[in-house]
């Protein structure tokens, strides 16, 4: 992520019970994220540990009027998981892609997982 409301967002997101439980179902035991000059570490594997979670701060270009949008690769990024026939690419996990929009506004509310 390159936006800084989108690092700072995801801060004030980690610094929520709930949203640190939404990123840990991807991280493996002893992993370390760096959000701004914060680290997190995880202490156990996630239920989806195996899949990779990509956040991306996503030009106004190629989002159009949307502020997000959310896709899922296999983890070579060559076919997307709404394709046929790729059930067995998928067996050792994908790739989460979740697209935020630059630039956008968002109250504390938008991104407070405790709700």
């Amino acid at each position: 992520m390159t936006d800084p409301a989108h690092v700072q967002a995801m801060q004030n997101m980690l610094s929520t019970k709930e949203g640190k439980a939404f990123i840990g179902r991807y991280m493996k035991a002893d992993q370390k994220l760096r959000i701004g000059n914060k680290i997190y570490t995880f202490k156990s594997n996630g239920d989806r540990a195996k899949d990779n979670l990509h956040l991306v701060s996503t030009s106004e270009e190629y989002m159009g009027r949307a502020n997000g949008m959310t896709r899922a690769f296999t983890k070579d990024f060559s076919k997307q998981v709404s394709e046929g026939g790729i059930n067995d690419n998928i067996k050792e996990g994908i790739a989460e892609v979740i697209d935020l929009k630059k630039r956008i506004k968002c109250k504390k509310s938008d991104y407070d997982f405790r709700s």
